[in-house]
């Protein structure tokens, strides 16, 4: 059988290209992969192990643990736009505050929350809340007496500042005068400040 020596030569000539191509395809490939493994080696954490910085309406339409003065010494409500009612108790959140308290970038809460049971009383309470991975968490709280006046509540460099009106001893309940200005932080996830404040 004849062979012609022409063609055999070009086809030699096309099966060198042809193999110089498949190892540079086979080349970035592998490089493909390496920056595949790479990549995802780098992905952000998953939602569940995000935390998600607090916000005003979070803090105004959440469910919350809150103190009482009942036996219990504490009620699980659901507000709504600041507003719960709960077992004949009226609670409202009166003041709220934003930003971060433990130094990781995050925004944290606080809120002043002041509630009655059918008396004359209104018990006001301060609580402090820090973002986690399972959202709000508690990080303490401060009574602050029966119809005290909440003026301001801030959060700036890591510091809650709360502006409150509190009783002297010749006052009358519906009308306090003592006017206090109030600093607390977070430490170690506990609230730290005056803790005696009716």
């Amino acid at each position: 059988m004849h062979v012609d020596s022409d063609a055999l030569n070009a086809l030699r000539e096309c099966k060198e290209p042809m193999k110089t191509t498949l190892r540079t395809q086979s080349y970035f490939a592998q490089i493909a992969s390496l920056v595949a493994i790479c990549s995802l080696s780098h992905l952000p954490a998953s939602a569940g192990e995000q935390i998600a910085p607090l916000s005003e309406a979070g803090l105004l339409n959440g469910l919350c643990n809150v103190p009482t003065v009942s036996e219990a010494g504490s009620e699980t409500v659901q507000f709504k736009e600041g507003k719960a009612e709960w077992n004949g108790c009226r609670g409202e959140i009166v003041k709220t505050a934003i930003g971060d308290l433990n130094g990781d970038g995050i925004n944290d809460g606080a809120f002043v929350f002041t509630y009655n049971s059918g008396g004359s009383g209104y018990f006001t309470y301060l609580l402090v809340f820090v973002a986690s991975e399972k959202g709000a968490k508690s990080v303490g709280e401060r009574a602050l007496g029966d119809r005290s006046q909440a003026n301001s509540l801030k959060i700036s460099h890591g510091n809650i500042t709360l502006d409150i009106l509190g009783h002297r001893s010749n006052d009358s309940a519906s009308r306090p005068t003592q006017k206090r200005i109030v600093k607390f932080k977070v430490k170690d996830n506990t609230l730290v400040g005056p803790d005696n404040l009716q």
